[in-house]
């Protein structure tokens, strides 16, 4: 599940962002300072829904709500509760009222993928592929692509036939996430694909 964050307070995009990387099947594709920046790029993001703040310059979150000519699934964050009436009209997944606690966003995730019917790992592209956030962006990796993942202290790496991927996340939530069939952990800081093994010598894998 994708989603946009829209606020102009840097420090609700790091705290958010830090909370949907608690989350599983969550996934911040974009973060923009106001919706004059979302609205220039929105057509070119598949996202599900919007996180958006209300009170921001030149253009409000009501403001925007009001310019979409069909209602896009928004999440409210804002310090005020008085909006709540405003938007009540347009399509909005639920009201958090800021500093949002983790345990509240939590829940409305929950909510929101309830009334999105969105269903972790149910389909075929997420059977096939292994989604991961790097550098801000949302990528989708072939599982087949993926010749090994090592450990770098805070982080992973990601290796594929092209490119190497830095990740936030662990070893163990990663591997949680690949099929067994086809990834083996031959080290606590490394797992490889199996296919892309040409040689085995004693401890060494080519």
């Amino acid at each position: 599940m994708n989603c946009v964050i829209i606020d102009d307070d840097p420090i609700q995009h790091a705290l958010i962002e830090e909370y949907l990387n608690e989350m599983e099947e969550v996934y911040c594709i974009g973060v923009f300072n106001n919706p004059i920046e979302f609205l220039k790029a929105h057509k070119r993001l598949n996202y599900d829904f919007i996180v958006l703040d209300v009170e921001m310059p030149k253009m409000s979150g009501i403001d925007l709500l009001e310019s979409f000519s069909e209602p896009a699934n928004v999440l409210i964050m804002s310090s005020k509760s008085e909006y709540a009436i405003e938007v009540i009209n347009h399509n909005v997944l639920g009201y958090l009222l800021k500093p949002v606690k983790f345990v509240d966003f939590m829940k409305m995730i929950v909510k929101i993928k309830q009334k999105l019917n969105i269903t972790n790992l149910s389909n075929q592209d997420e059977k096939d592929n292994l989604f991961i956030k790097s550098n801000g962006m949302l990528h989708k990796l072939k599982y087949s692509d993926i010749t090994h993942i090592s450990a770098a202290i805070d982080y992973i790496e990601i290796f594929t036939k092209k490119k190497k991927y830095l990740v936030h996340s662990s070893m163990n939530k990663t591997e949680e996430k690949l099929p067994n069939d086809i990834f083996f952990r031959i080290h606590r800081s490394t797992i490889v694909n199996v296919n892309h093994i040409n040689r085995i010598d004693k401890g060494f894998i080519e």
